[in-house]
């Protein structure tokens, strides 16, 4: 049951810290696209070498450690660039394959830390979850 609530935490955590733009369009009207600000270097999260710079800083991880998490976010850069260029997917699929690929990035990564890491890993996911809640909290309504 505990692994389950962890999951469930962790899943909603993930789904929290999708990169702003996903969830933008969502708000978009029909038929606009969304302005693109540069590619993944504009963006860290997307960006392998930022995401793997954030979880060594908040977690500590060892040499050994950061040399699997860099091997586990390469492995998707190639597939996640293929599927933001194929058009013959929708932005709704695009957006489920994105967490798919993203969950499965996770739990690699949980899989290689320590127990302490992962509580602290869920600490740091709890304040992106709660911080991305209040800013959507003080941003207006759309007329």
């Amino acid at each position: 049951m505990k692994t389950r609530h962890a999951l469930f935490q962790l899943s909603a955590a993930i789904l929290m810290a999708l990169p702003a733009g996903l969830r933008a369009e969502e708000q978009k009207p029909a038929g606009q696209k969304p302005a693109r600000q540069g590619g993944a270097a504009n963006r860290p999260m997307l960006n392998p070498e930022a995401r793997l710079k954030m979880l060594t800083d908040k977690l500590s991880l060892t040499p050994e450690q950061q040399e699997k998490a860099k091997a586990v976010y390469a492995k998707n850069v190639d597939a996640l660039k293929a599927m933001r260029e194929d058009k013959s997917l929708s932005e709704e699929a695009k957006r489920e394959k994105f967490t798919e690929m993203r969950k499965s990035e996770m739990q690699e990564i949980q899989a290689m830390l320590t127990p302490e890491q992962k509580e602290k890993m869920k600490e740091v996911f709890r304040e992106r979850a709660g911080a991305a809640r209040g800013a959507n909290a003080r941003k207006p309504e759309a007329k």
